[in-house]
């Protein structure tokens, strides 16, 4: 009786066992096999790191390490220190004055006092935005306002209806 080529189903139906059973005795089987493989292994590699000439191989390429594992980091560290230094004179530098949040002291003050733990909230700024920057998802190409669930001109969710003439389509 060949094993292979069966699905679990027919297997459980054959062996008149559970098919939760019959994977729980291949996991079981299929770790047998991994530990056997292993064990193998590593009595392999046991046996070619056991042997004298081996050993002394593998000693003679040893070189002890110039500076220990702290001298090391404490190294590292200090270059990353001026690595962020030199980066943080680079920014102060740098013209930021396109990343500046709009609004003044008081809008500010007034807006946080007035949110109620929400995530969000608006100033005013009097500057109108650029047609560019109004959002395509609010607005179809020719300007008119989508519909909720609208993309792209075909309606999705109540009313929407599956093609007919499809296979498995009742």
């Amino acid at each position: 009786m060949g094993l292979q080529h069966k699905t679990v189903d027919t297997l459980a139906k054959e062996l008149d066992l559970p098919a939760t059973q019959l994977l729980g005795l291949f996991n079981r089987t299929i770790r047998k096999i991994l530990d056997y493989m292993n064990g193998i292994l590593e009595s392999g590699l046991e046996k070619d790191l056991s042997s004298v000439q081996d050993r002394t191989l593998v000693t003679s390429r040893m070189v002890p390490v110039v500076q220990t594992l702290a001298k090391e980091l404490d190294a590292g560290a200090e270059e990353l220190r001026k690595k962020q230094a030199k980066e943080l004179e680079r920014l102060k530098k740098a013209d930021l004055s396109q990343y500046v949040i709009k609004g003044s002291d008081d809008a500010w003050s007034d807006a946080l006092g007035t949110s109620k733990q929400t995530h969000s909230l608006t100033i005013k700024v009097g500057e109108k935005r650029l047609a560019t920057e109004v959002s395509s998802s609010a607005t179809t190409p020719e300007g008119k306002k989508q519909k909720k669930g609208e993309r792209g001109g075909k309606a999705f969710g109540k009313g929407w209806k599956k093609p007919k003439g499809r296979k498995g389509d009742n």
